[in-house]
């Protein structure tokens, strides 16, 4: 057993020394005296109904529930000073009980910050979500991005829809601390994440803003590929304080999840990791407004269809159809997704077999893409140009679906077993290899394709053309060049035996220029 002896005590208290530290209390409110401390719009106001401390709080509706369609602001009336040299970190922190319509698409209260008067804005938080009216519980956020601005006021900002309407937030003893100590994790300015999904081609490249005033030690992005293992590659420092990150080219249709962490170069190493962030490589297809205007719901017997012009031929690998759940409503059904071709008024024939899909919406996240994997359908989704559908059937009520305000008329809809022009855009995407390598033939020059078979081939693949034949590149599925030769001939072999099965395009050069034909190996 080990003695806690006074030589012990001795050299505890002089680590608890070396490790203390001021902290300063730079603002403060428990909205017993007034509201002159703030500038409000719309509702808000002090209550008594509810508080933390004494008998007020702050409430965005201090009369019952709050409106539909509001935007308003609690804004601190004059700003807090944290220029001094020797503040190295602040915070604000305040309790808060909340009932807000669940989602936040829907209704909710953001904590914002800011130094010039809400040119520029900073969000430090969100609250969404029902029934967190007790118990009060402290939130706390870092200013540390702030630390050495003179008027650093903090809002909470409230939105709502014109759906559904609870009782709102209400947060009460205020408080800005600041301190000579640098405990505050780097703040990470990620201005522009991926929205539905949308990546990359090729390398998906993204800017930062990493801020701390102790500088920043590390930063990197760890990423997942497919749920694969984690890997990661370091942020460059490209001018003051912003990084920029990439991410290595992925295969289309790979699903990359990632964050992005950074360490500042204090003695602590705070530490600031994201969430989640989601995109999907590859050419990425869409033509609505992102704005939801409308939902629908769809019966059963109906159905929704989206048609992409496809300029040259390309592999099909996601498609993304945007589904809608509320509170309000029961629960979707499965839908059917479908590729089609063009048809005379619309979808035509089916170009995989139909195969049913649970749709992603949920009361939490009433709006999500549903995102459905094609990937496994590349030997009939290969090669593919012109006009193409994509969309769902519904075998069973209901389903429901979002739509923008008609713009690009792309959109039709099943109704009586007729396909027809509808009268919103759905909310119906579409990722792609992009064009093949090669694949586009010159339309200004007398082409002369080559004749090849037998096709599908299974050993060799001959190939004859009128002219001199220059040269040959194989092109596998994914726009990658898989064999390349120089001929000099009127007729040649590709030995095809030892290729993987499933589609290729073999792109033959004459001297009249390049055409392409697409074969099958078996």
């Amino acid at each position: 057993m080990k003695k806690f002896t006074f030589y012990t005590a001795i050299l505890f208290l002089m680590a608890i020394s070396a490790q203390s530290f001021c902290q300063t209390i730079e603002f403060e409110d428990d909205f017993e005296s007034g509201m002159d401390n703030w500038v409000l719009t719309g509702a808000w106001g002090l209550t008594e109904g509810q508080s933390h401390s004494a008998t007020h709080s702050m409430t965005d509706s201090p009369l019952g529930n709050y409106t539909g369609n509001q935007n308003t602001y609690c804004t601190m009336a004059n700003g807090v000073n944290l220029s001094d040299p020797g503040i190295l970190s602040a915070n604000v922190s305040f309790w808060a009980i909340y009932d807000i319509e669940t989602s936040i698409e829907f209704d909710w209260v953001k904590v914002q910050a800011s130094d010039d008067d809400f040119a520029n804005v900073a969000d430090l938080g969100i609250f969404n979500g029902e029934d967190h009216l007790t118990p009060w519980e402290e939130y706390s956020y870092s200013l540390g991005a702030y630390v050495g601005s003179s008027n650093v006021k903090v809002r909470l900002y409230f939105h709502s829809d014109g759906g559904y309407e609870v009782d709102g937030i209400y947060f009460d003893d205020f408080v800005i601390t600041s301190s000579d100590v640098d405990n505050a994790p780097p703040y990470i300015g990620y201005a522009t994440p991926p929205t539905f999904y949308e990546g990359s081609l090729g390398d998906y490249v993204f800017n930062v803003q990493l801020i701390d005033a102790s500088g920043i030690q590390t930063a990197k992005v760890n990423y997942q590929v497919d749920g694969g293992d984690l890997q990661y590659v370091d942020g460059v420092n490209t001018v003051g304080t912003n990084y920029e990150f990439t991410i290595p080219e992925q295969s289309p249709g790979s699903m990359v999840v990632f964050n992005i962490e950074a360490v500042d170069a204090s003695g602590n190493n705070n530490t600031n990791i994201t969430d989640d962030y989601k995109y999907i490589a590859g050419e990425y297809l869409y033509y609505d407004d992102p704005e939801v205007a409308f939902y629908t719901t769809m019966l059963a017997g109906e159905g929704a269809a989206v048609v992409f012009t496809i300029e040259n031929p390309t592999a099909l690998v996601t498609g993304l159809i945007r589904n809608y759940e509320d509170q309000s409503n029961p629960p979707n059904k499965n839908f059917m997704f479908h590729v089609w071709s063009s048809g005379s008024n619309g979808p035509g024939t089916d170009l995989i077999t139909p195969f049913e899909v649970v749709p992603a919406a949920t009361v939490e996240d009433p709006n999500p893409m549903t995102v459905v994997d094609l990937r496994d359908y590349s030997n009939e989704l290969s090669g593919i140009s012109g006009d193409i559908f994509i969309g769902i059937t519904i075998p069973e009520d209901t389903v429901k679906i979002t739509m923008a305000t008609l713009a690009a008329n792309r959109s039709f809809a099943l109704a009586d077993g007729i396909w027809g022009q509808a009268d919103y855009d759905f909310h119906f995407r579409l990722i792609t290899t992009g064009f093949y390598d090669g694949i586009e033939t010159n339309e200004n020059q007398n082409l002369e394709s080559a004749i090849m078979f037998p096709n599908p081939a299974t050993d060799v693949l001959f190939i004859d053309s009128k002219t001199e034949i220059l040269s040959m590149k194989v092109i596998n599925n994914a726009g990658q060049i898989v064999y390349s030769e120089n001929v000099g001939t009127l007729k040649t072999q590709l030995q095809v035996r030892n290729l993987p099965a499933g589609i290729y395009f073999v792109n033959v050069e004459t001297i009249n220029g390049i055409s392409t034909k697409k074969i099958i190996v078996k």
